[in-house]
């Protein structure tokens, strides 16, 4: 490793605004990008475009933010106009703009303590430059590492999808089941809220008096630890003392709690349940349900009526939803026995939801550690091999692999038992068809598909009609289950050069992502049943009980058969025939 300034590595381009008349929402000149407004998980996402650029990025640019905040850092994947919140850094030929992206994202608070200003931090363009870059001496060795960061950072992502579309899956299953909460299409019962369970107010024990803190008796939940990404109150940081308790009010396990005062609509209604007794502050109202009532089912109720229940809050600067107003919103109430039917499969799904986060911390953990690693010259390279994808994978000389997947509940094809093979486990390159036969019906099927791999000319994901890729879909995977990787990489390997799939955030923050023919859109139209080729069900398959019998091809089970059974857990799709 040797140390350079970032200036002698990169030309750097400080943005400039065009006039603001020239911006426009129609797409008309080119994307345009003024901050880390625009910035998405690794990509910015295009929201505005302008007719007369200033100054242009080009693909592969890193864009770092260089004011309110100063630091955090994109590639740049189009031709873009800049304005003045950013700067381009434009790798300098033998350096790896990958691995520049990596280290200065692993560098992002020291960078952002270069900032000055009172009213707003800022760097100069100047200082930007001084930044001093820890480089590998070779090429060759940039790109390992930026490859290795990728692939640990791509399954954070993916985790993080799988998160998501759990959630997506049980708000569609309660829609399915119970309709809309607000137009009450199945005709539900409505009733008002104080008639689900008891409504508590919370409140704020005097601070003037220490007694009331001065022991961890009881947790003293705020709106903080009602975290849209968490089921479950998160843990209060403050305490309440017996004392204090006397003047708080309480909720057991089971009720709801909900952010009612906040500065923002966007936080009002924001809810969670709690699986313990707790105290909480005057910026909350709790719903301790009765018998007839599922926590399950008012959790989900809440979550699919945000916008709803925003309605009912106070319109001034600080938005209130009073105690008052609160028990008189009118809210769909099933029967027990409907509720009882979702809060069984709402609770298996948070077993897996909870697998996956533990999942997440993990990959997260790790990306941290090759990372801080990977810039201070200690990870071993040499055993990396880069590969481009249309390259294979070599044979398992280990015929003996242990199959953590059930036999009878997976259907792929095993060796059986006496089957001739040759004792050479040769590289498929080598080989020709009559010594591959010999090898195997397993190393026979690779060879063939590794050499008309080599022949196929595969199509842009752009030439793909909606039809032709459900056919694919269907002649490969009838009869199995799926995820979304699996689909992904299927597709490449046989058909695509690279299938569209756009994020859940680009597809949020995007309105050209939003219409597009990617494959994510494809997905959820047949799971909609609005594809008209394709028919998909979206299941959820729990790797430790075995839920059902997960049926998934022979090259699939090759991708997760040395997972352990929790993270084989995650949503699978099968085709509806």
């Amino acid at each position: 490793m040797r140390i350079e300034l970032l200036k002698d590595i990169a030309e750097i381009i400080a943005g400039q605004s065009p006039p603001s008349a020239t911006y426009n929402r129609s797409g008309e000149g080119m994307p345009f990008f003024q901050g880390m407004a625009d910035y998405g998980d690794k990509f910015p996402v295009i929201r505005i475009w302008c007719s007369h650029p200033k100054k242009v990025s080009l693909p592969n640019d890193i864009l770092i933010s260089v004011r309110a905040p100063v630091g955090p850092v994109n590639v740049n994947n189009v031709e873009a106009c800049i304005g003045r919140g950013l700067s381009a850094i434009r790798a300098k030929e033998n350096y790896s703009h990958e691995y520049l992206y990596y280290f200065l994202k692993a560098n992002k608070q020291e960078i952002a303590n270069l900032g000055v200003g009172s009213t707003f931090t800022a760097i100069t363009q100047k200082e930007l430059g001084k930044i001093k870059i820890s480089i590998p001496e070779t090429l060759a060795e940039q790109i390992k590492i930026a490859t290795i960061l990728s692939k640990a950072e791509a399954l954070t992502t993916q985790r993080k999808e799988n998160i998501e579309l759990l959630d997506n899956f049980l708000k569609s299953t309660f829609l399915k089941m119970f309709g809309d909460p607000v137009s009450n299409e199945h005709n539900l019962e409505k009733v008002e809220l104080k008639y689900f369970g008891k409504i508590v107010t919370g409140n704020t024990p005097s601070r003037s008096n220490k007694e009331n803190y001065s022991s961890n008796f009881i947790e003293w939940v705020k709106t903080d630890n009602i975290s849209s990404e968490s089921t479950f109150i998160t843990k209060a940081f403050e305490y309440l003392s017996k004392e204090g308790m006397k003047n708080a009010r309480t909720v057991t396990n089971g009720a709801l709690l909900v952010a009612c005062i906040a500065g923002s609509i966007e936080s009002i209604g924001r809810a969670a349940l709690s699986n313990r007794t707790v105290s909480f502050n005057q910026q909350i109202n709790a719903i301790q349900p009765n018998e007839d009532i599922s926590p399950w089912y008012l959790y989900w109720l809440f979550k699919v009526s945000r916008k709803y229940i925003q309605n009912h809050a106070t319109k001034g600067m600080k938005r209130i939803l009073t105690k008052g107003e609160f028990e008189k919103i009118k809210m769909i109430k099933p029967p027990f026995e409907a509720q009882k039917m979702f809060a069984t499969i709402a609770e298996n799904a948070e077993v897996i939801k909870e697998q996956l986060k533990s999942s997440l911390n993990d990959l997260e953990n790790l990306y941290n550690s090759l990372s801080q690693r990977a810039f201070k010259g200690e990870l071993d390279l040499s055993a990396l091999v880069l590969m481009y994808e249309e390259e294979y994978s070599s044979a398992d000389n280990d015929r003996e692999e242990k199959k953590p997947i059930d036999k009878e509940k997976t259907t792929v094809e095993l060796k059986k038992d006496g089957e001739p093979e040759d004792k050479r486990y040769t590289d498929l390159f080598e080989v020709d068809e009559a010594t591959a036969e010999k090898q195997g019906k397993k190393f026979y099927k690779k060879w063939k598909r590794f050499h008309s791999k080599k022949k196929k000319v595969k199509l842009d994901w752009e030439k793909v009609s909606t039809e032709q890729a459900a056919n694919w879909i269907k002649e490969n995977y009838t009869g199995y289950h799926f995820t979304t990787e699996m689909l992904i990489q299927f597709l490449k390997d046989e058909h695509i050069t690279f299938p569209d799939y756009f994020s859940s955030e680009e597809l949020k923050k995007n309105p050209q992502a939003n219409e597009a023919d990617d494959l994510k859109s494809l997905i959820f139209s047949a799971v909609s049943k609005e594809n008209p080729f394709l028919k998909l069900e979206q299941l959820f398959y729990n790797g430790v009980d075995e839920n059902f019998e997960l049926k998934i091809t022979e090259e699939d089970y090759e991708h997760i058969k040395h997972l352990l059974p929790k993270e084989r857990s995650g949503i699978y799709f099968s085709i509806i025939e």
